[in-house]
């Protein structure tokens, strides 16, 4: 048989540090049904829109998903959203469209950089993504659905079904929007407790990978940090700048919570010492692997 990816990571304890995809804008569009290994071509979406739309999101920046309501609640037109999840303050703004020919016209660009402002209505809600899209990865189905499911079950708001958000071997993954905050391996167990923490502003640092709006030494910076000065909110943290020193070895300044002095980490990348598969379809590779060479505190003025 062969191996899921997502049961192999787990055997050899891959650390789930700054693992997250790069995102800081979403396009979230509804489409029910079943999505093949490209959703966005491979699903119900109308030709005439799946591809426009998938050029005009990859030009502006933007990360297209598919969702799907985990009740298969049907209503009338097609929900939507779009979703900004930093470096600035984040916001999402919803809407509803009659027919998703209506979003090949959007100026993406022009929407961002205004707020949003054209597009729905802003809403203060959390939005909470779970990958289930076991057509790209069969890990997204074995511990995505379950999720959902148990998820569902108990009534928790602003849940949907989502293609494919990155990361498949460490389904379940989940993401908090609009703060992009990813979480893996996440179980129907520990799945509440991450998202009342969401809910109050705070991050479960057991499950954390990473906030989507930063690259990856510094999402690396932000959890090792966090994890040791045991940092749960969610703007407790606020990345200055990041510095290569060569080797693999970066340093990153970052803002402390108010009253608090910043602090400047000093990281070190390296890749794993044995290749393994990433995804259940992929070739053995090694990936990059985090650690925290030294944590010193910064004066008022960045030194």
């Amino acid at each position: 048989m062969t191996p899921r990816c997502g049961v192999v990571s787990r055997e050899v304890g891959e650390s789930l540090v700054g693992t997250a995809s790069t995102v800081r804008r979403w396009l979230l569009v509804e489409q029910a049904g079943a999505w093949g290994h490209d959703a966005i071509g491979q699903s119900g979406l109308p030709v005439e829109v799946a591809e426009p739309l998938r050029a005009a999101t990859a030009a502006a920046g933007v990360r297209l998903l598919l969702v799907r309501s985990p009740t298969r609640e049907l209503v009338e037109g097609r929900r939507c959203a779009l979703v900004e999840s930093g470096p600035g303050r984040p916001w999402q703004r919803r809407a509803v469209v009659a027919d998703p020919r209506e979003l090949v016209g959007l100026d993406l660009t022009s929407v961002f950089e205004a707020g949003g402002e054209g597009f729905g209505t802003p809403t203060d809600d959390p939005t909470l993504l779970v990958c289930t899209h076991g057509r790209h990865d069969a890990c997204c189905a074995d511990f995505g659905r379950p999720l959902v499911r148990a998820l569902t079950a108990i009534g928790v708001a602003g849940l949907w079904e989502s293609s494919h958000l990155g990361g498949d071997r460490f389904a379940a993954n989940l993401v908090c929007l609009p703060h992009g905050l990813y979480y893996g391996r996440v179980t129907p167990e520990r799945a509440t407790g991450v998202i009342d923490a969401y809910g109050r502003g705070e991050i479960d640092l057991d499950h954390f990978r990473g906030r989507s709006c930063w690259d990856t030494f510094t999402q690396a910076a932000d959890v090792l940090v966090r994890r040791e000065r045991g940092l749960r909110g969610i703007d407790d943290l606020a990345p200055r700048r990041r510095r290569a020193l060569g080797g693999g070895v970066h340093e990153v300044d970052l803002a402390g919570p108010a009253g608090a002095s910043g602090v400047r980490a000093r990281i070190r990348a390296r890749r794993a010492e044995h290749p393994r598969i990433l995804t259940c379809a992929g070739d053995p590779s090694a990936p990059p692997t985090f650690e925290l060479l030294a944590l010193d505190d910064l004066d008022d003025h960045g030194a």
